[in-house]
């Protein structure tokens, strides 16, 4: 009998490889759909008021930005 720990799949990965990515990548694609909601959502804001240079956007911006940069993170992450 095979041990789970031992067994190969096809790719060449072990099953135990295999539940750990697989448990590693839904928590990141949820996190990942997260992200592009939020992206969508501050441009769609920025784009509708785009005239306040008085500081009050600064917020939006940042989070806009943080939102671009943690997404292409992970997306390299990924691979």
């Amino acid at each position: 009998m095979a041990n789970a720990h031992n067994s190969q799949t096809r790719s060449g990965t072990s099953a135990v490889e295999t539940y750990t990515l697989a448990s590693l990548q839904r928590p990141a694609n949820k996190r990942i759909a997260d992200l592009e909601w939020r992206i969508k959502f501050t441009q769609m804001k920025l784009n509708l008021w785009h005239d306040l240079d008085n500081g009050e956007w600064t917020r939006l911006k940042e989070l806009h930005e943080a939102a671009v940069h943690e997404l292409r993170q992970l997306n390299t992450q990924l691979g």
